[in-house]
Formats: C-alpha cells, structure tokens, sequence
C-alpha cells in the first residue's frame, strides 16, 4: 500500500464493499456490522481507509475525547485506534498499541454516528423495527429495555432494522422520514438472547453488563421504510402529544453533546422540531421483569400500539 505526505497511505485497492444506513461503504477493512454488496457502478459514499499517522489540521477546537475541525472531526477509542472524518465521505483509521486488527465496535456507532449526522441525516439512540413495510423506532433512557423489547417482537413477527442507532432522513415539510436498515447485529442480555432466532451469538469482552452480540435471522430486507410512529420507554404510559415531542425529540440525538457541536446542528435540530408536529408517539411501561407472564404483556401493549400506528 503506497504512502504520501503526512503519513496517508494512498486509496486502496477496493477489499470491501458495504450498504450501510443507506450509503454505500468501501473499506480497506472488513465492515462486518453492514451489509456486504458487489461492487456498485461509482464512487462510494464514504472511503474508509488506513493511516499510518495522522495528518495535521487546521482550526482544532478540543471536544471531549476528541476534536472538532470545521471539515470534520477526529476522535479515538482507548488505545486500539484514532479516527479522522472529513466532510462525511472519508474516514481515516489509525492503529494504535492495543489494535486487535479489526475496527472496534464504536466505529459502527460513534464514529459512524456523527459522520452521518455531518452529512444531513439524523441518527437517534433509538432500536427500529419493520411491521408491514412501515418503521417503528423504540426509545428511552439507558436500561429502560429498548433492545429487549425489540427482541421479544422479533419474536412475534417484527423484522430488525437497527439496534441501538437508527438514521432517519430529513422529513419534508409536514411529512414523516425514512428510516434506513443499519447494523445487523443486536446487544442483548442472555436470558433475552436465547429467545431469539440467531444466526451468530458472540460475547462482547468490553461490555461491563456481559451483554452478547446477536445477529437475529428476522431482519428486514428493505433499504429503507417510512417511519410511522415512535414508542417511548419509561415510568408512564399513553399517547405523546407533539407539544410533548419538541423537548424529547432532541435528545434522543445519538451522542447528543458532540451532535451539538458539528456544524450541521442547528439544521439538524430544526428537522426534529418539525418532526414532533407530525410523529406519532405513544409511551409503554420500561422493561422491569423477565417472566413469561411479563414478556406476554410487554408485546401485546407494543403490538397494539404498533398496530394503530401501522394501520
């Protein structure tokens, strides 16, 4: 592989392609948590390629764990790999002491995060799931049972769009988003693990809840769907008025501190207001038990919601 200045190494040969929240990948590494896909007429939506330093940039402002340029952002994960993003279509990866030789889980969330976001779309911290060609995302606060939920409704016929992260399109006026297939695989607890039809389950070493990697068989076959409604996990239940919606809707930005500081933001912010006047949301108790009695309850009260809004 050929090197230029500052430590790039030139654009490689094409190893990897991959579909991905509607955007064609290609990588000098495999992209396991997307879709493969031959090779596309064109060039990709974002190159992902290796560095063996980082260039300089000009305008740092020091975010966090990282750093914010007017043309994109640099970011790191421990001590495995440095990440640099240039203006939502070229990622860089660095290795750094600890690299285990593949890209470490938040590149598919983090990293891929907030370069979708820098291009326009809207990532949220919600699960998506497809009943009838149409999309439901289910959000809530961390723990509250977004991805069990959504494992006990694969059960019943729901197909995965995405675990964790789901992107939408920028909603026209008065009009709903589209929401496009993701990852492919779920983190789920074990009990909630072993009730889903999988075919792969690994344990995440990093995970300090001992959650396990689980890519279920009933997943959506669907680039994308148009969202229908939104399922809110917590302490109350019933419907959600858009009135309601203005202050949640913001918040479910995934990593909603650096998605205030990219430039895009602003605009950002102003599609999910006008999202709230038009998105119909409904709130259900937060997974609290695992009995069958408890699981039984759970997916009626989803269904019949999901039902109404898919109807």
């Amino acid at each position: 592989m050929g090197q230029n200045v500052a430590g790039r190494t030139s654009d490689p040969a094409p190893l990897f392609r991959a579909r991905g929240f509607g955007l064609n990948w290609q990588a000098d590494i495999a992209l396991g948590q997307f879709d493969p896909i031959p090779a596309p007429p064109g060039a990709p939506d974002i190159l992902v390629a290796r560095v063996s330093q980082l260039a300089d940039r000009a305008a740092p402002r020091p975010f966090k764990r990282g750093t914010i340029y007017p043309d994109g952002f640099r970011i790191g994960w421990g001590d495995e790999a440095m990440f640099n993003m240039f203006a939502g279509a070229r990622i860089e990866y660095c290795p750094q002491a600890k690299w285990r030789g593949e890209l470490p889980a938040p590149f598919f969330s983090t990293v891929t995060a907030l370069t979708l976001g820098w291009r326009g779309l809207l990532p949220l911290h919600a699960t998506a799931l497809e009943v009838s060609g149409k999309v439901v995302l289910i959000a809530g606060a961390p723990g509250a049972g977004k991805s069990t939920l959504a494992a006990e409704l694969l059960q019943a016929g729901a197909r995965l769009v995405s675990d964790d992260l789901s992107v939408l399109s920028r909603p026209g006026v008065g009009a709903l988003p589209i929401v496009y297939r993701g990852r492919r695989s779920m983190r789920l607890h074990p009990q909630t693990a072993a009730g889903v039809d999988a075919q792969r389950c690994e344990a995440v070493p990093e995970d300090p809840r001992g959650k396990l990697l689980v890519w279920p068989r009933s997943r959506t076959t669907l680039d994308a769907a148009p969202l229908c409604g939104l399922i809110l996990l917590g302490d109350r239940t019933g419907p959600v008025s858009g009135v309601e919606l203005v202050p949640i809707l913001p918040k479910l930005l995934f990593r909603p501190a650096w998605m205030e500081s990219i430039p895009v933001y602003a605009s950002n912010r102003a599609q999910l207001l006008e999202l709230a006047r038009t998105l119909p949301a409904h709130r259900l108790q937060r997974v609290n038990g695992f009995s069958e009695a408890e699981k039984s309850q759970r997916i009626d009260a989803a269904l019949t919601v999901i039902t109404a809004m898919t109807g």
